[in-house]
C-alpha cells in the first residue's frame, strides 16, 4: 500500500499543496549540501544532502531537536563552514567556497555578539564603517535601522545598559543595516522570557512583511516555528524529514517523527487490515480503527505495520454512541488551561491525549479516575508508515 501516495492525494484535494511563493524570485538555493564533522572513527554526517530554496520575502524556520544539524546548516549558509560536497547559490551566484565576509548574508547569533565598548548606534553602524561609507550615509542608514527596530531612545546606551529585548533588537538592526540578501537567525529567542519572546516574534514578523529578503530562523521551539513561519523545514539526524507551510506539517505530517515534533499528537501503532474504497481499517490495541483516505487504485497490502496520528483537539470526548471509532477509558490526568482542558485517558494500555474547549460560563467537571468515552473522527486520522 502506497501510504505516502495516499497522503499526497489527500493533501492535494484539501488544497494545502498550493505554494504562495511559487512565483517569487529564488534568492538562496542549496543543492546537495553535506557536511561531515570530525575525522576517522569520530566522523559523523551533520548535514546530509540538503536541497532547499528560499524565495523573496519568505520566512523559513529550520526546526529540529538538539543535534539534528540545523545550526551546522545555518553556518554553511553563512560561510562559517564549507560544504563537502554541495553547492550554495545566492542570486544564482555560487558562494559555496567563499568565506563569510564575502557573502551577502548576515547572521544574528544566539548570544548577539554586540561590542560591549560601543554604543547601540555605533554597533549598528559598524558594518557600514567596514564598507567605508561616508559619514553622512552611515548616519542616515543607522537612524533608519534604529527607527525600524524602535531603538532611537537607547541609541547612545552601551550593550550592558540594555534589557534582553533591546539587546536582541540592536543585533537585528546591525544585521539588517548592511542590506543582506539573506538574514539568518540562530535561536534568537533563547533565554528571553515569555513577554519579550512574544514581542520579538511580532517584530520579526513585522520586519519580514516589510522587507523583501528571506529570513531563515533556526530553533527547537515548535511554537516559535508555527507563529512566524511561511515554511517550516523539519530536520532530524542531518536530513530534512518534511518541508512546507506550517498548516501542512501540522495537518498532514509525513511521518511519526514530524507528527510528534510539530505540535502535540497521538500516535497509535497498528496493522493494516483491509481497504474498501476510501476507508482503511487498522487493527490496534484499542481495537479496529477506520480512517478516510482518497479513493485511489493504490496497491493493497496485508500485514503492513502502520501508525495512526490524530491531534488532541480533534479527539471527541463523551460523544454519542453512534459515532465511529468509539472507545472507553479512564482519565488519568486533568489540566485546566482556561480556553481548554487537556485530558490524558488510558484505554487498553494506550494513552490518548484530548484537548476539549471550555464553553463560556460553564466549568468542566472531569477529574482523574473518571470513566469516559472518546472517539476519533475518521476524516481527522492520519495514516502513515510506522517507524
Amino acid at each position: 500500500m502506497d501510504i505516502p501516495g495516499l497522503q499526497a492525494e489527500k493533501l492535494t484535494r484539501s488544497g494545502e499543496r498550493r505554494d504562495p511563493f511559487a512565483d517569487r524570485t529564488t534568492i538562496l538555493e542549496l543543492r546537495g549540501v553535506t557536511k561531515v564533522l570530525g575525522r576517522g572513527k569520530d566522523a559523523r554526517i551533520a548535514v546530509n544532502e540538503i536541497n532547499l530554496v528560499a524565495r523573496e520575502g519568505e520566512f523559513i524556520t529550520i526546526l529540529g531537536p538538539r543535534g539534528c544539524g540545523k545550526t551546522t546548516l545555518l553556518r554553511l549558509i553563512a560561510g562559517l563552514d564549507i560544504p563537502e560536497p554541495g553547492a550554495i547559490f545566492i542570486d544564482k551566484t555560487d558562494y559555496s567556497h567563499l568565506p563569510a565576509h564575502r557573502r551577502p548574508v548576515n547572521t544574528v547569533f544566539k548570544h548577539f555578539g554586540l561590542f560591549p565598548h560601543l554604543s547601540v548606534s555605533e554597533n549598528v553602524g559598524f558594518g557600514l564603517r567596514m564598507k567605508r561609507l561616508k559619514s553622512h550615509e552611515i548616519a542616515r542608514e543607522v537612524m533608519a535601522a534604529l527607527q525600524l527596530l524602535d531603538l532611537v531612545e537607547v541609541a547612545q546606551r552601551k550593550p550592558g545598559q540594555l534589557n534582553r529585548g533591546e539587546h536582541q533588537r540592536a543585533a537585528l538592526a546591525r544585521a539588517l543595516v548592511c542590506e543582506p540578501r539573506v538574514l539568518l537567525l540562530d535561536e534568537p529567542m533563547d533565554g528571553l522570557d515569555l513577554k519579550l519572546r512574544g514581542e520579538l516574534l511580532s517584530k520579526l514578523r513585522e520586519l519580514q512583511h516589510n522587507l523583501t529578503i528571506p529570513f531563515i530562523l533556526c530553533t527547537e521551539d515548535q511554537e516559535e516555528a508555527l507563529a512566524v513561519s511561511d515554511t517550516i523545514v523539519v530536520m532530524n539526524e542531518g536530513r530534512i524529514e518534511q518541508a512546507g507551510p506550517a498548516s501542512q506539517l501540522y495537518e498532514y505530517p509525513a511521518n511519526p517523527f514530524v507528527a510528534g515534533f510539530v505540535g502535540r499528537c497521538n500516535l497509535i501503532e497498528g496493522r493494516f487490515l483491509y481497504r474498501e474504497g476510501a476507508e482503511v481499517v487498522v487493527e490496534t490495541k484499542l481495537g479496529k480503527i477506520s480512517c478516510s483516505l482518497p479513493d485511489t487504485d493504490a496497491e493493497k497490502a496485508d500485514q503492513n505495520e502502520v501508525s495512526l496520528a490524530i491531534r488532541p483537539e480533534k479527539v471527541l470526548v463523551n460523544d454519542e454512541e453512534s459515532v465511529d471509532n468509539r472507545f472507553g477509558g479512564m482519565i488519568t490526568e486533568v489540566e485546566y488551561l482556561g480556553s481548554e482542558t487537556r485530558l490524558r485517558i488510558r484505554s487498553n494500555e494506550v494513552v490518548v491525549r484530548a484537548a476539549v474547549p471550555n464553553p463560556r460560563l460553564r466549568l468542566q467537571t472531569w477529574k482523574a479516575g473518571d470513566n469516559v468515552f472518546f472517539s476519533f473522527p475518521p476524516d481527522n486520522l492520519i495514516l502513515m508508515d510506522a517507524r
